[in-house]
């Protein structure tokens, strides 16, 4: 009998420990679940990168400046042409999303 008394105490404790252990998974989950969401970089608009200002692994303080942003919607552009180059353009060069084929759509009024 003790032999028996002293495996179902063993036992209740294997499972006070892993009752124990699964609670501090719990708590590792949601304590990386508050890390992933505190990491979220969110934009007060909508707009394209234009250059990044902090670099991967920087640690940035409330407030920190980590992208630069260009609002698309806010954006103008004044092409001054030579009479020599009048109806010619060599080159648009920029970033996917920021306004390319809105622009030429502009110049060419379709």
């Amino acid at each position: 009998m003790a032999v028996a008394d002293a495996a179902i105490t063993t036992a209740k404790s294997q499972v006070i420990q892993a009752e124990a252990s699964v609670e501090a998974s719990k708590a590792r989950i949601e304590r990386l679940r508050a890390n992933i969401n505190d990491s979220a970089l969110k934009s007060p608009r909508d707009g394209c990168v234009q250059y990044r200002i902090a670099q991967p692994g920087e640690v940035l303080y409330a407030g920190g400046k980590a992208l630069n942003l260009v609002d698309i919607a806010d954006v103008y552009t004044t092409f001054f042409l030579s009479t020599a180059r009048e109806g010619k353009i060599f080159g648009f060069l920029g970033s996917s999303g920021c306004g390319k084929t809105t622009t030429m759509k502009m110049l060419t009024g379709q």
